[in-house]
């Protein structure tokens, strides 16, 4: 499943550059404004752009444990766990991962570095 992880935020963020190369256009970034040398200082900005995008996400996907954990919608992956101790360790788990994620989202620069924070607690 962590795996999926890194497939998913990887392919999307490949896939929308692209799409961002490839149908430059409107407003926010007009492209009569990074021709020739300011082309290195829009794909920063696209980089940059990203990089916010996933930190907000982190945030949020913190945001949705906590939630799925502490709440009534939760989650067939720890409620199957019949060994009350297990299932709270994995909780606790759970929690600290989301605690990360919304307290630091910053401190996770890749999809590859949040699975393997997951993979670590």
């Amino acid at each position: 499943m962590l795996a999926a992880v890194e497939e998913v935020w990887d392919g999307f963020r490949t896939h929308f550059t692209q799409l961002w190369r490839d149908h430059a256009g409107g407003d926010g970034y007009p492209p009569a404004l990074f021709t020739g040398a300011a082309t290195t200082a829009l794909e920063a900005e696209r980089q940059r752009y990203l990089d916010e995008l996933f930190t907000e996400t982190l945030g949020f996907c913190g945001a949705e444990i906590i939630r799925r954990v502490v709440g009534f919608a939760r989650p067939a992956d720890l409620t199957t766990i019949t060994d009350s101790a297990h299932r709270a360790a994995a909780e606790r788990r759970a929690l600290a991962l989301a605690r990360s994620l919304t307290t630091a989202p910053a401190a996770y620069r890749s999809a590859a570095g949040l699975t393997a924070a997951a993979r670590d607690r």
